[in-house]
């Protein structure tokens, strides 16, 4: 086993940076010099097992040896993975990998510590760098990502996503929110504005924009007033629709809080959705 080291400086924040690293729609596409599909799974619970995995369910298991939030992640490889079957060792077995992260005026150090068994040495010193090259330009230029199916017809699951009578009733993350008013002009260069706040009225935010391109039962592309911009794609699959939802982070506002938040905002309009569906 060698010892290998790799370094590269992101210009953006470390909660940034982790979330391109281990976010599911991030993590595949980093790896992709490495591994195209490769997927890990993961609680963040130190002590317990995470799989590193390609298509196929080959990979690794390993340890989560140490874990501080958009600082550092430590993993031991414990054994290979063969079809999901965990085997009783292998090249990688006692390998460590090391993620480490520092931030300096606002730019974040990525430290990267690999054990590498010798016969696999060249192909990660040629294709780590890239890997890291790519985790560089997505951390620079994050959007976050939600897809949710939808057990519904295309053309309900529209209706419901753009009506302001259903934005009001939806576009919410718990019940401690509520949609007092949404105007939606649907349409290339209409315009949206959509109010949501505290019930008690303490907190609120106002999301407002306009269209940049509208494609009926397809596709919505806005620029929110702050100059960030996102989309909104649908797509009619054999077990319902599929939307995706791709937009600019707020700036200095966590992104984890953030995706988490607009998550559950999907999951609410998946429920109503397919409850209004059924009603009718």
């Amino acid at each position: 086993m060698i010892e290998k080291k790799f370094s590269i400086e992101i210009q953006t924040t470390p909660e940034n940076v982790w979330y391109a690293l281990w976010d599911s729609k991030y993590y595949s596409r980093w790896n992709a010099p490495l591994c195209e599909g490769a997927y890990i799974l993961c609680d963040w619970e130190e002590d317990e097992k995470v799989f590193f995995l390609a298509p196929g369910g080959n990979g690794m298991a390993s340890i989560l040896k140490k874990a501080v939030l958009y600082k550092k992640a430590y993993f031991m490889h414990s054994c290979q993975m063969i079809k999901y079957e965990e085997q009783e060792e292998g090249v990688w077995t006692g390998a460590r990998e090391q993620f480490t992260l520092k931030e300096t005026n606002g730019t974040t150090q990525l430290k990267v510590l690999l054990d590498i068994p010798e016969e696999k040495l060249s192909f990660y010193t040629e294709n780590y760098p890239k890997a890291l090259q790519l985790l560089k330009s997505l951390a620079e230029n994050l959007k976050i990502i939600i897809e949710t199916n939808i057990n519904s017809s295309l053309m309900a699951v529209w209706r419901l996503w753009n009506a302001p009578e259903h934005i009001k009733k939806w576009n919410i993350s718990t019940d401690l929110w509520h949609v007092p008013s949404a105007e939606n002009e649907v349409f290339e260069g209409g315009k949206f504005s959509i109010r949501i706040e505290t019930k008690t009225g303490y907190l609120g935010y106002n999301f407002e924009g306009k269209y940049t391109t509208v494609k009926n039962l397809a596709l919505l592309e806005y620029t929110f007033s702050d100059g960030r911009t996102g989309s909104v794609a649908f797509k009619q699959t054999s077990i319902g629709v599929l939307i995706t939802e791709v937009f600019d982070p707020r700036p200095k506002e966590n992104v984890f809080m953030e995706k988490t938040s607009r998550q559950l905002a999907m999951f609410n309009f998946q429920k109503y959705a397919e409850k209004y569906s059924i009603s009718k």
